[in-house]
């Protein structure tokens, strides 16, 4: 849910405010086309990439990386992330299309404790140490 929020798929804003803040990010892409646009797109597809690599490779499953700078570790690593990413893409199509039916004010509830686990974690992560 965090990256889909994070990538703009989702929105995000308040229902009852004034201002479209959900809308920005997808506003600053209407202004372009031809290599301006692809430059847009490709880079809000890299951004998606890392954060799913993130996710995936440091919280999720952590297996499959290169232990070391060898181009063999480095070779056969590189499909097993791409795998971890595509497994993960066919869930986040599945999440997403079941959020089509989620209604929008109910989206800041998941997020809200999204950041409190999120900073629950980090406490109890601290206390430890």
């Amino acid at each position: 849910m965090l990256i889909l929020a994070e990538d703009g798929r989702i929105p995000v804003d308040s229902p009852s405010g004034n201002f479209e803040l959900a809308m920005i990010d997808r506003s600053k892409s209407l202004e372009y086309s031809g290599r301006g646009a692809a430059l847009i797109k490709w880079a809000a597809a890299m951004k998606f990439f890392v954060l799913a690599c993130i996710f995936l490779n440091v919280l999720v499953t952590p297996w499959g990386l290169a232990q070391g700078m060898g181009a063999g570790e480095v070779l056969l690593a590189i499909p097993l992330v791409l795998l971890k990413v595509l497994l993960f893409v066919l869930v986040l199509v599945a999440i997403e299309s079941s959020l089509a039916k989620l209604r929008l004010f109910r989206i800041t509830e998941f997020l809200g404790a999204a950041f409190v686990i999120s900073v629950i974690a980090m406490i109890t992560r601290l206390a430890a140490i």
